[in-house]
Order: C-alpha cells, then sequence, then structure tokens
C-alpha cells in the first residue's frame, strides 16, 4: 500500500508520457498548466501539473479525431430539423422548396461564426481563422440568397405560404425580417468579412448569429401565424 501510494504520489516524467504518446498527439500544442514553483505540498502539485498536462493533450487529441465524425453528425442534425418542420403539413411556409439548402446554410454560418469567437478567445491559427471566414461567407452569401429568393424574387407555390411570406416582407415581421435576417445577418457580415484583422471578423461572426436568430424567430412564428381555418 505504501509503495502504491508513492507511486501515485510521484508519477512518471510527463515528458515520457508525451514521447509514448506523441502518434496521437498535435505537435504544435503547448500545455497551458503553469504552477506556482513554491508550494506547501509539492508531491501533490507535481501530480495535479502532469495530470492536468496529459489530460489537457489527450482531450486536445480526441478533439481533432473526433472533428469529421461531429460534423457529420452535425449535417445529419440539420437534415433531421428540416424533415421535422417537414411533417408539420399545415404550415406551408416550412414546406419550401428550398428548406433543407437554407437549414444547412444557416447550420454552416452559424457553426462558424461560434468557432470563430470561441477560436480567437482561444488563438486559433491563422489557417484556422481563414477557413471559418470562409465557410462563414459562404454560409451567410447562401442564407441571404435564399432569404431574398423566396420571399422578394419568387412566390410560394400555396396561398397559405404566400400569406405566411407576406406577413415576413410587409407585416409584423418586417423589422426582425429586414433590419435583423437581412441586414444584420447577411449583407452586414459580407461586408465585414471584406475588411482585413480580427475586429471585422468577429463583429461580423456576432451579426451572423444576431441575424440568424432574428430570422429563426420569424420564420418559425409566421410560419403558425396564418390562420388553418
Amino acid at each position: 500500500r505504501d509503495a502504491t501510494w508513492a507511486a501515485l504520489r510521484s508519477p512518471p516524467p510527463v515528458e515520457e508520457v508525451e514521447r509514448a504518446l506523441a502518434p496521437i498527439l498535435p505537435a504544435k500544442w503547448h500545455h497551458p498548466w503553469e504552477l506556482a514553483t513554491v508550494d506547501p505540498w509539492p508531491g501533490d502539485a507535481r501530480s495535479t501539473r502532469w495530470g492536468g498536462r496529459v489530460t489537457t493533450r489527450l482531450l486536445v487529441a480526441w478533439l481533432d479525431l473526433l472533428f469529421w465524425p461531429a460534423l457529420a453528425l452535425a449535417f445529419l442534425s440539420t437534415i433531421y430539423t428540416a424533415f421535422l418542420f417537414a411533417q408539420a403539413e399545415a404550415r406551408d411556409l416550412w414546406q419550401g422548396p428550398h428548406t433543407l439548402l437554407h437549414l444547412v446554410a444557416q447550420a454552416a454560418a452559424a457553426g462558424a461564426a461560434a468557432l470563430l469567437l470561441a477560436g480567437f478567445a482561444a488563438g486559433a491559427s491563422p489557417a484556422a481563422v481563414g477557413t471559418l471566414r470562409g465557410v462563414l461567407g459562404v454560409g451567410v452569401a447562401v442564407h441571404l440568397l435564399v432569404l431574398l429568393a423566396e420571399h422578394c424574387v419568387s412566390h410560394h407555390p400555396t396561398a397559405d405560404g404566400k400569406m405566411a411570406s407576406r406577413l415576413i416582407v410587409r407585416g409584423p415581421f418586417r423589422r426582425l425580417f429586414w433590419g435583423g435576417a437581412v441586414l444584420a445577418g447577411g449583407v452586414l457580415p459580407l461586408l465585414l468579412l471584406q475588411l482585413p484583422g480580427p475586429g471585422p471578423a468577429l463583429l461580423a461572426a456576432a451579426a451572423a448569429l444576431a441575424g440568424a436568430l432574428c430570422w429563426e424567430v420569424t420564420w418559425v412564428y409566421a410560419g403558425q401565424a396564418v390562420p388553418l381555418a
């Protein structure tokens, strides 16, 4: 028992563990664990530092490994969301021909915007930030094109769908639509992404998320605003 306790209080050097785990750990990862050099319990401090460094590096490695499965699950969740809204057959606005494309574009834009905000806080690499900027720009552009095409250029194929669209464009939801979804969530992010530097990108990400919220509120409530009888 004494030998086991001594082993737990004096773990192997973290460098040995890092060498053993090198094949699955990102080479450029730098640990954030810096403990005070003076500690009343130096053995506990060493154990905490060792465990923290190894655990953190393993988590980062697992996040890298789970990236593509997580991306696939996010895409499938978006498809399932479109399927659920399509089951509400009495709500014609949700039966639009571009609903799936629109939800995928919104998911891509919202995910890229959230990761941009988190990436700047965590010190993401310039390459990752550039990729996220590109995904955000494409997602917002497709989202804006679908909005304008469905509600300003073409018309919904059913009478209830047209009525819901009128409520969005010229009715009680017009401020959320034009000011929130189109301007704040579409035009503004696309303009900000043309500017260099982290500041415009952060503002573009925040504006895209705010605009997405405005559109989701509009889409859900306007779809239910048309009387069923």
